[in-house]
């Protein structure tokens, strides 16, 4: 804990047996198979919410995590997604070891753990000519005191989002009609976008207002989900407009 924000919280495995060689918990493993507590598990969510990713097909899906934190979000992908790929990028070594120690963290062939700059990484990645399904934004700077806390302001120039819209890269969707008995089709092609994911932490709505005015420059929709008692607000950017539900009370806007 620093003040009054928890920083990272994790279910854990219990043991077989609670016997007395089996009470040190710092032994115990997280539980992957439970979505992780809070604004990870909206993030999470918001994956698949707007139905360009199947839950049900995930192969060749890659999913790109800005800020590892304890692992919890892509660790939870990683186990229950398993044709997923998932690459997590965080700035500090220390978060990677203190991940591996304490969350359980272990990543292998698809499941990648890069410790660099994120702003640089997603530079690099363009160059390169990368694409992923999804990215989450959650790189935060742990002080309670500013105006804007989580994304981290280094994330809030044009740049790294124009970068981010880019990576997304693009898809065609086909839908095909068949008319009555005859040979007529009809079809029709749909060219969108990735997801991006945002958790946002503030203290002041002028701040958070500015910063999502640097999103709507590079993408055309923003749908917002409101976490209270949490003071999150997750926010989900695309190029299209995502399918809602009667249920649904998010709030989305268009900025076409």
């Amino acid at each position: 804990m620093k003040g009054s924000l928890s920083m990272t919280s994790a279910y854990l495995k219990l043991p077989k047996k609670l016997v007395k060689s089996e009470l040190d918990t710092r032994k115990w493993k997280v539980d992957f198979d439970i979505a992780p507590y809070g604004p990870s598990r909206t993030m999470a969510n918001e994956i698949f919410a707007n139905g360009s990713i199947s839950r049900a097909n995930t192969s060749n899906t890659h999913v790109l995590v800005l800020g590892l934190g304890g692992g919890l979000l892509s660790g939870y992908l990683h186990q229950n997604f398993p044709q997923m790929k998932i690459t997590a990028v965080d700035i500090s070594p220390t978060v990677v070891s203190m991940a591996k120690k304490w969350f359980s963290l272990e990543p292998d062939e698809r499941y990648q753990v890069v410790v660099e700059d994120g702003v640089q990484y997603l530079r690099r990645s363009v160059q390169q000519g990368l694409r992923f399904d999804a990215i989450v934004l959650d790189a935060c700077f742990m002080e309670s005191e500013l105006d804007l806390t989580c994304p981290a302001k280094v994330f809030l120039s044009d740049e790294p989002i124009e970068n981010m819209a880019t990576l997304l890269g693009q898809r065609v969707f086909f839908s095909i009609e068949k008319k009555c008995y005859y040979i007529d089709v009809v079809i029709n092609a749909r060219v969108s976008l990735g997801v991006l994911t945002v958790n946002f932490l503030y203290r002041s709505k002028i701040a958070k207002d500015k910063a999502l005015e640097k999103f709507h420059k590079f993408f055309k929709y923003d749908k917002e989900v409101d976490l209270r008692p949490f003071r999150n607000y997750v926010h989900t950017f695309t190029q299209f407009e995502a399918p809602r539900s009667r249920e649904d009370k998010t709030m989305e806007r268009s900025f076409a």
